[in-house]
């Protein structure tokens, strides 16, 4: 049986995520927060979208009301975070929004075998790596 509402906890990866399940829908949108912020900086999506589609916005570990665990952080442990909180919800498919460092998560989760088949359809926003990545490409063409 699915969990809605706000404040909602659930044990992934040896911690505690705090997380918004609001609105129906077989294809959740589903919302990563950046640094240092937490799953309220999603409130004005979340609250436009609910009427419309099933909508999920998490607190990554360490931030907001989740908690930190004990392994040192890294974008490979929030990419693994975010592929078992997805498991845990029994996500098999979802279009996910990732600002900033939640787009690293984001382009971790998708950019190695962590993922599985899952699909994702995504939005990143903000994520300055894909910036820089562009940079040098234009850069080595030009010269």
């Amino acid at each position: 049986m699915k969990i809605t509402g706000n404040d909602i906890d659930i044990h992934v990866n040896g911690v505690t995520l705090c997380y918004d399940d609001l609105g129906d829908g077989a294809v959740p949108i589903l919302f990563i927060h950046g640094f240092p912020f937490d799953k309220s900086s999603w409130q004005p999506q979340v609250k436009f979208l609910k009427s419309k589609r099933r909508v999920i916005a998490y607190d990554i570990r360490g931030y907001g009301k989740s908690t930190e665990g004990n392994e040192k952080v890294s974008m490979d442990l929030f990419a693994d975070d975010l592929v078992n909180f997805m498991d845990a919800l029994r996500i098999e498919k979802a279009v996910v929004c990732g600002l900033s460092m939640g787009g690293y998560i984001l382009l971790t989760a998708i950019t190695d075998t962590r993922n599985g088949s899952k699909p994702m359809y995504y939005v990143i926003h903000n994520a300055s790596v894909i910036l820089r990545k562009e940079k040098k490409h234009v850069q080595r063409r030009s010269g």
